[in-house]
């Protein structure tokens, strides 16, 4: 299940023993808290498919 939500902090917890990734890379098992500092982040958005991404 995914679930979105916005905010400046996230603690991420878990079944004992489950593994997180972050941007497709194993992190470590959790759990985790991840903090967002602005402006660190690029992200790309678009359609599959989409030659116009926008960032």
């Amino acid at each position: 299940m995914v679930t979105v939500r916005r905010g400046r902090r996230l603690r991420v917890s878990s079944e004992p023993g489950m593994w997180f990734t972050g941007d497709g890379e194993l992190l470590g098992k959790g759990p985790a808290e991840v903090r967002v500092v602005p402006g660190a982040l690029r992200v790309r958005v678009g359609l599959r498919g989409d030659r116009a991404f926008r960032e």
